[in-house]
């Protein structure tokens, strides 16, 4: 299986390169991977330069991660993330998170992790003293 870059899942979201766009729809049905990294920067992409809404991402990414060609390192963690994204929380942030399952902790000086993660986050949030 391949993995495929963030302009690839740019160009299958938006659309605004129709030949590229087409491209992007066949290379997925094939069967894709798409890494953390490249749902980050997709989600800055889309926010940043697209300035679509954090529920119209929201929407995108589930959509896609959700799709049955499209592997991700653990779907299930993801569409947690994005439930958390949803509601307010930091994307990359959460992908750290999931990123981070099985480790002691995840440390960090940003208070606003642990509670943006709630009680369900998959490694505990600890703030570095």
């Amino acid at each position: 299986m391949k993995s495929i870059d963030t302009n690839v899942v740019v160009r299958v979201l938006t659309g605004d390169d129709e030949a590229q766009a087409r491209s992007a729809a066949r290379a997925i049905a094939e069967g894709v991977h798409i890494t953390s990294g490249v749902l980050m920067e997709t989600e800055w992409v889309l926010r940043s330069t697209y300035r679509w809404e954090r529920a119209r991402i929201t929407d995108a990414l589930r959509a896609l991660v959700i799709e049955a060609s499209i592997s991700v390192h653990d779907k299930q963690a993801v569409l947690w993330a994005l439930d958390r994204y949803a509601a307010g929380a930091d994307w990359a942030d959460m992908l750290h998170l999931i990123d981070s399952a099985g480790r002691e902790a995840f440390l960090t000086f940003d208070l606003r992790v642990g509670a943006q993660a709630g009680s369900g986050a998959p490694v505990p949030v600890e703030l570095v003293a």
